[in-house]
């Protein structure tokens, strides 16, 4: 649904640099209607993407821009802040080493990135 990093916007961050991402497209739909916005007129970028699916090689060279990601997949290897939210609490221990490895390959290799949440 988005509360969180539509919360980051409004506490000023700027939306250029957020992208939020679910499993299902009927959660970012439910969220549009809750906040009484539409794709077009939401500041956060959405999209629909399955953590699993991304695969857990090296990341490429190459970065896409935040308008034009459609899959945690080019994310690999350009993140330097990852908020998790009830997630991990949804999967078995082994699921959730996968879930943390896949984490761990869309983050950037310097110091100071982070994933964080709620559980």
């Amino acid at each position: 649904m988005g509360t969180d990093v539509r919360k980051l916007v409004r506490d000023g961050y700027p939306a250029t640099q957020i992208l939020g991402c679910d499993l299902r497209p009927e959660y970012i739909e439910l969220g549009h209607a809750l906040f009484g916005d539409t794709p077009t007129s939401c500041p956060v970028r959405f999209f629909t993407s399955n953590v699993f699916d991304v695969p857990v090689s090296p990341p490429p060279d190459a970065t896409v821009a935040p308008g034009a990601v459609t899959d945690l997949a080019q994310l690999r290897g350009a993140l330097t802040h990852i908020y998790s939210g009830a997630l991990f609490h949804l999967f078995n221990e082994e699921a959730q080493r996968a879930l943390a490895l896949r984490l761990v390959v869309l983050l950037k290799r310097e110091s100071g990135v982070i994933v964080f949440g709620r559980h």
